[in-house]
């Protein structure tokens, strides 16, 4: 589990920088409202220099001074 902003930037850095990570493709598959926050479902391929890989995730939006902000997500490869 990565928390904390600078950690995740650290995270996707060191993914994007190490796995040569060209590209990656994010589609929304379900959009729920659920009271003040909206739930996105979805899929995503992540292409590198070595071959592409398919993921899923899920994503917490919340509204915070009219703004639309990623709260929290899980993600995982196909299996």
């Amino acid at each position: 589990m990565i928390t904390g902003r600078e950690a995740i930037r650290g995270f996707w850095r060191d993914l994007v920088e190490g796995g040569n990570v060209k590209s990656a493709a994010l589609t929304s598959v379900d959009v729920i409202p659920a009271e003040d926050a909206v739930i996105e479902i979805g899929k995503a391929t992540i292409v590198a220099e070595g071959g592409s890989m398919d993921v899923k995730y899920v994503v917490c939006w919340r509204e915070e001074n009219g703004q639309w902000k990623w709260h929290v997500d899980i993600w995982n490869t196909n299996a």
